[in-house]
């Protein structure tokens, strides 16, 4: 299998023929901002376009915000079919400038803004999430066993993508699937070995990511228990939110293990000028 979030075109086309030839009727695709950029989509006419929200990430590839919005922005002003649908997110400040760059009608999905597809009521625990969902004149009660509010939004996201499909299922269809979602390992993982505390493995690799995983391990820590954090930074790829990954450790972990993450012989003890890690370790910090 390719190791690129997106294909090459090449590749891709050839799974997508492969997955015809199955006979499999539906694809759903995570479309990267560098597939984009890249043109690794071009000739894909998308019958569903699906935003979760634009925060800080891959600027050693585009070099800033702005170049990174207009690359993700692509997939719902070229891509999706005009007779198609994007759904976006009404809690990312990025909603509107989406919905006005949509070639596609647009329909919304949050948890604090008004939207078409609104959750309220939201119960949060360490194995299981339930809200209501609110569409049109009826609200319908949700359970999964997903975890953390984030969550809560991207089931949002997938109800409506399906249920705004060319081929929709009703609402009532959809939820009793919720219940039992099978996990993906390293996608709030949850460990469960008999030990009497939680261990949650996460891919969270962006501020907004970790920030997320934090505030949900925080959200579970009973008062006066500690939250431990081990985690690392990809070697050669943009250096300065390692700043803010530490920053965001200190604020919510009572204790943090920094590892090596792929560190493409980057030599871990000099991280960059900037860095005096191994002069400023402290009590909660180690290596």
């Amino acid at each position: 299998m390719p190791e690129l979030t997106t294909p090459d075109a090449i590749t891709l086309q050839r799974l997508l023929r492969d997955m015809v030839d199955a006979g499999m009727k539906a694809c759903a695709m995570e479309v990267s901002s560098h597939g984009l950029a890249q043109k690794r989509v071009k000739g894909i006419d998308f019958d569903v376009a699906v935003f979760t929200n634009f925060t800080y990430d891959h600027l050693d590839f585009h070099g800033t915000m702005e170049r990174y919005f207009e690359a993700k922005s692509l997939l719902f002003s070229r891509r999706v079919k005009s007779e198609g649908v994007s759904i976006l997110n009404a809690d990312d400040p990025k909603c509107a400038d989406l919905a006005a760059l949509s070639a596609a009608r647009v329909k919304t999905y949050g948890i604090n803004s008004p939207a078409d597809y609104r959750a309220i009521n939201v119960v949060l625990t360490s194995t299981s999430t339930s809200f209501d969902l609110v569409y049109g004149s009826k609200t319908y009660p949700v359970v999964s066993n997903l975890v953390g509010d984030f969550n809560v939004a991207n089931l949002l996201a997938a109800i409506a993508a399906v249920h705004e499909s060319s081929d929709p299922q009703s609402l009532e269809e959809i939820l009793t699937k919720t219940a039992n979602i099978p996990q993906i390992a390293g996608r709030m993982e949850q460990i469960k070995e008999g030990q009497n505390f939680n261990v949650i493995v996460d891919f969270a690799h962006t501020p907004d990511g970790l920030e997320k995983m934090f505030q949900f391990g925080r959200s579970i820590t009973k008062p006066g228990g500690s939250l431990i954090a081990v985690f690392g930074s990809a070697g050669k790829r943009d250096k300065p939110k390692r700043k803010v990954f530490g920053e965001l450790a200190d604020q919510f972990c009572s204790m943090v293990y920094l590892t090596e993450d792929d560190p493409r012989d980057e030599d871990p003890k000099n991280c960059g000028p900037d860095s005096r890690r191994h002069e400023k370790r402290t009590e909660r910090f180690c290596f």
